[in-house]
């Protein structure tokens, strides 16, 4: 238990640092902070399951993600990202641009012994006329605790800009 409350920890001052890496907020006209829904599942050693939760993004170029999901087992999962966004790739009505984004996530889940991972998330965002944001993404990564293994998390999410 203790490393889960670490690794919370790390992901709240992570969290913190919004103002420094995601420097795109101030001027943004299509807003800057997103709240949405998650749903998705993981894949791994260390149990794999289905999982949903809510979603906050800040910044839309350089974002910083948090996620809080919950799964019908009991497990709580805590998860942040920083992602790059490329530039639009595709536009036609009703989708304004489609684009590419990846980085490198940490996160941590409870119930059993909890644990610990670190992530590659991989995605795409479908940005509409409407401020609201779809994705899909894919994100393999490597259990860290309570034992090293492979990993890979994936699933939808629907965001609304504000």
């Amino acid at each position: 238990m203790k490393t889960t409350t670490l690794a919370g920890a790390v992901l709240l001052l992570a969290l913190s640092a919004v103002p420094v890496l995601a420097d795109d907020i101030v001027g943004q006209p299509d807003g800057t902070f997103a709240l949405g829904v998650q749903l998705g599942a993981a894949d791994g050693k260390n149990g794999g399951s289905g999982f949903s939760g809510i979603t906050a993004r800040f910044g839309r170029d350089r974002t910083i993600e948090g996620v809080l999901a919950f799964n019908p087992g009991g497990t709580w999962i805590v998860n942040g990202n920083f992602l790059l966004h490329s530039s639009s790739l595709f536009q036609q009505h009703p989708i304004s641009a489609i684009k590419l984004y990846g980085g490198f996530g940490l996160g941590a889940w409870t119930g059993g012994d909890g644990g610990f991972w670190a992530q590659v998330p991989l995605g795409v965002d479908f940005d509409f006329s409407l401020p609201i944001e779809a994705s899909v993404f894919v994100a393999p990564g490597l259990d860290i605790l309570p034992s090293t293994a492979a990993n890979v998390h994936f699933g939808l999410g629907v965001r609304y800009w504000f």
